[in-house]
């Protein structure tokens, strides 16, 4: 049986004074089933015969609810039942997000169906257990299937909420005698040994013109004994009560609004994540700067009449660099790493490009710190993989300088602000004129490269002019 399968079986017998007539095979019980679309697969066939129904119930004004059971002459019970239970109403759960907009689809989205391709005769002897399949199956109720005889009627005097009465209806005795045999001799099904079998009718049934209690028939008690309990109801709503399906469970669409909104929720707390993190670290690495510059390292550059220049490789002094005092120092830099086909999604919410700051700090001139700017104006930004070339003119004394390339996505890196951060800490990269007192442009480089998420740095001596450039 599936999971949102619910099913009533109904007795049916013959009216009094026709036993000599009738056929006592006609005494039975009729199965009809109801179960949410979508919670379970379906043939193709059972598919297209439920659009098809669907489509005719559309184009005719039927309700769509009991329109199946045209076919066994249920249709006017079947409607009867589906209107009590939509004034019933049941409570929808608080996550239903669905729900909250398609206030009636836990009905809606049901179809009664018949198991047996005969019924009766149309009657309101079955609108009972009809209206109480339909609150089985919506509401999950851990009763899966129950019989049931009786009528619905409208509001029940001296209620304020909305409910339906139940009524009376005929042969109610020969009803559970039918039950009872059948239970006798096996012929009762039953999905759930465990839990007694729940019989639903009304509170009373009439005899010879006058109400009796249905309790007081002495085939209650036998049904006891053969694990079928007799339960009268003078309201909708206690039977509702009864099966403990009174709060709809949530459905297919209910459970992809949620998906969608705890998507949403992990995208919003990854974002917040995000923002608060400390930006990855930003891989800048030195290229060769050409010609003869073939190092992977700074360069001189050697400027023409034309205004081009030419990268020529700096002077070495054992292990050290050196360059001419005043002469331009040149580099070029790959920032990042660009993104590839092999990344995919991984690359998502990468940074699109980076913003560039590079500072020289000096042993006794003052450090300086420079955002590169475009020649229309604006700063110098570089894609993932992308190469920065630029050059600094350096100072007009001998001293050992350093200079710290950074780099950081989202945006620009505020010169001033970096300025007064390192002045803070060192207030000697103000400068020590007249040759007077050094910085220790190590600290120095270590504490302005903590200030982005990618930094590379580079020692350089200034010597005497030794013009290294040739025409």
């Amino acid at each position: 049986m599936s999971r949102s399968r619910r099913t009533v079986h109904i007795p049916i017998v013959q009216p009094r004074g026709q036993g000599a007539l009738r056929d006592a095979g006609e005494d039975r019980l009729i199965e009809v089933y109801t179960q949410l679309q979508g919670f379970e697969p379906q043939t193709k066939e059972e598919e297209l015969q439920h659009r098809a129904v669907d489509a005719k119930a559309l184009d005719k004004d039927w309700d769509r609810v009991a329109a199946p059971l045209r076919k066994v002459g249920l249709y006017q019970a079947g409607c009867a039942a589906a209107s009590a239970v939509r004034k019933l109403g049941i409570a929808q759960p608080l996550t239903a997000l669905y729900q909250r907009i398609s206030r009636l689809a836990w009905i809606e989205s049901q179809r009664l169906q018949p198991a047996t391709p005969q019924g009766p005769s149309e009657g309101r002897s079955a609108e009972l257990g009809l209206a109480l399949v339909l609150l089985m199956c919506a509401s999950g109720s851990r009763h899966r299937q129950v019989i049931a005889t009786g009528a619905l009627g409208g509001q029940p005097p001296g209620t304020m909420d909305d409910d339906v009465e139940v009524l009376p209806v005929g042969s109610l005795p020969e009803k559970l005698r039918l039950v009872a045999t059948l239970a006798r001799h096996g012929g009762l099904p039953h999905f759930d040994p465990k839990r007694e079998l729940l019989f639903f009718t009304p509170k009373t049934y009439l005899e010879a013109g006058q109400a009796e209690d249905v309790c007081g028939l002495a085939e209650v008690a036998q049904l006891k004994d053969f694990g079928v309990q007799v339960v009268p109801v003078a309201r909708l709503s206690e039977a509702a009560a009864a099966l403990d399906a009174r709060r709809a469970r949530h459905l297919l669409p209910d459970r992809l609004a949620q998906l969608v909104v705890v998507v949403c929720c992990l995208l919003a707390a990854g974002g917040v994540a995000w923002s608060v993190l400390p930006p990855a670290q930003v891989p800048i690495s030195f290229l060769p700067g050409g010609g003869a510059a073939l190092a992977a390292e700074p360069y001189q550059a050697c400027f023409t009449d034309d205004g081009g220049f030419y990268p020529v490789p700096l002077g070495r002094d054992g292990i050290g660099h050196d360059i001419p005092i005043g002469e331009t120092l040149g580099w070029r830099v790959q920032i990042g790493a660009p993104a590839t086909v092999a990344s995919g999604w991984l690359s998502w919410g990468a940074p699109k490009e980076y913003f560039l700051a590079q500072v020289m700090l000096s042993e006794h001139s003052s450090a300086k710190v420079m955002v590169p700017t475009l020649v229309g104006g604006g700063p110098v930004k570089v894609p993932p993989g992308g190469t920065w070339e630029w050059g600094w003119q350096l100072t007009d004394r001998e001293e050992l300088n350093r200079l710290v390339l950074l780099a950081q996505p989202d945006r620009p890196i505020d010169p001033d602000a970096l300025r007064a951060a390192l002045l803070e800490q060192f207030p000697e990269a103000a400068g020590a004129p007249n040759g007077t007192g050094s910085m220790d442009i190590t600290a120095a480089a270590n504490f302005v490269a903590k200030q982005a998420p990618g930094a590379a740095t580079f020692i350089v001596q200034t010597v005497e002019r030794t013009d290294r450039c040739t025409p």
